[in-house]
């Protein structure tokens, strides 16, 4: 013990024991007890004074003392030794039980975050791994200022497949169509299944001219492809980084918007221009109301037919529906920008139909404008609760209609950069 802490320190280790030392012989020279019990008593006052860690440090020396002069262990270290090795033990299982446990719950986590970032219909990432992914290929671009491309996609007759075939070959569709994408991308290139049945496409290294024909194929492919259940096409917007401005802020979120956004508005101009289009231009003299879908939910009849070639004189896009449930399939699979819905309905009503969409994160912001001839104060009042701010008398005086839209669209494109 002086060898390791010095005299000092075992001076004050032995304080008040039954014999006394020579510091300087290093000997116990006499004792008020017999000479076995002075050796247990010796290591008692060591564990008193100074812990279990002066006894284990010389347990291994104590036990070969014991073993070549055929003495017993002093009881201190049968028990404390004992104590200590029993503890370290189960501390070990009980380590063992939490590192089993740390490395379950790892992988279970692993498993639940790859599931969560994936369409459950396509297995292609969703929307909220676009958004991570996209926002940290826009930070290296910043760096390296590397060439991409970003293509979105939509079916073009995905609502009508559904409308026709039921939502379950709707969903065989998609997922025909995420097998066309899969064979098809390169290892620089990533897919994703966007919210509202858009796709997208990330391509990287490629010039332009490089990826517009790449796009151009799947196009091709999936027009040519036998998987669907009736002929399929395709419209896609593209861009690409030669695009960006010269003046354009290099912020990492403002260029994702800038790309997102700008795909967005050529995939509207592509379907405004008919099925299987491609634009990867955008046309700054055209109409700019080209670019935005109306779905018109109206029971058949001379009003809505002048309500849809209003519309379409201002040359938006306009999907008409007769009945809710045919506006509903047609919300779950594209993404209008503006809805213009009778309140009575057949088979949903439009309070229901309103209702349905406010518990739809992804639809929920679609503006929405109520037209009914049964307006009065009890329909208002509901209305108000289900937060729509345009409920039309019918008829509908159209320049009312058609201003109320203008003033959506002019705030849309503004919000569009």
């Amino acid at each position: 013990y002086i060898a390791l802490y010095g005299k000092r320190e075992v001076r004050q280790a032995l304080k008040g024991a039954p014999f006394t030392v020579d510091y300087t012989a290093k000997e116990v020279t006499g004792s008020s007890l017999p000479d076995h019990l002075t050796w247990d008593e010796f290591f008692s006052q060591i564990l008193k004074n100074k812990g279990v860690s002066w006894i284990t440090i010389l347990s291994s020396f104590i036990e070969t003392l014991s073993l070549g002069y055929h003495i017993p262990q002093p009881e201190v270290f049968n028990s404390v030794i004992f104590d200590v090795h029993k503890d370290k033990d189960l501390l070990k299982q009980q380590y063992q039980k939490l590192e089993n446990v740390k490395i379950e719950l790892e992988g279970k986590l692993k498993s639940l975050e790859e599931s969560l970032s994936r369409c459950p219909v396509t297995d292609l990432y969703n929307q909220s791994f676009f958004d991570l992914f996209l926002s940290k290929e826009m930070k290296q671009h910043q760096l390296s200022s590397f060439p991409f491309a970003l293509a979105v996609i939509a079916i073009d007759n995905l609502a009508s497949i559904n409308l026709e075939y039921g939502s379950d070959e709707g969903d065989v569709t998609m997922k025909s169509l995420s097998y066309i994408l899969r064979q098809y991308i390169q290892d620089t290139d990533e897919i994703f299944r966007l919210e509202g049945g858009l796709f997208a496409l990330y391509m990287k290294g490629l010039d332009k001219s490089e990826a517009v024909l790449r796009v151009s194929e799947v196009k091709n492919l999936v027009s040519e492809s036998s998987l669907f259940i009736s002929p399929t096409t395709v419209s896609i917007g593209l861009f690409h980084s030669q695009d960006i401005p010269q003046e354009f802020s290099q912020k990492k979120d403002d260029l994702n918007q800038l790309a997102v956004q700008t795909a967005k508005f050529r995939l509207k101009t592509a379907r405004k221009g008919g099925v299987n289009s491609l634009i990867y231009e955008s046309e700054t003299e055209s109409a700019p109301q080209g670019a935005y879908m109306v779905l018109l939910a109206d029971i058949p009849g001379m009003q809505r037919e002048l309500i849809r070639k209003a519309l379409e004189q201002e040359q938006y896009q306009v999907t008409v529906v007769s009945d809710g449930l045919e506006a509903k399939a047609v919300l779950e699979t594209e993404q209008p920008d503006i809805i213009v819905c009778e309140l009575m309905l057949p088979k949903l009503s439009g309070f229901s139909l309103r209702k349905w969409q406010l518990g739809s994160p992804e639809k929920r912001k679609i503006p929405f404008i109520m037209v009914s001839s049964n307006k009065n104060e009890s329909t208002v009042s509901r209305a108000v609760g289900l937060r729509i701010t345009h409920f039309l008398q019918r008829p509908v005086l159209l320049a009312e209609l058609l201003g109320i839209i203008g003033l959506i669209t002019a705030r849309l494109q503004i919000a569009e950069g």
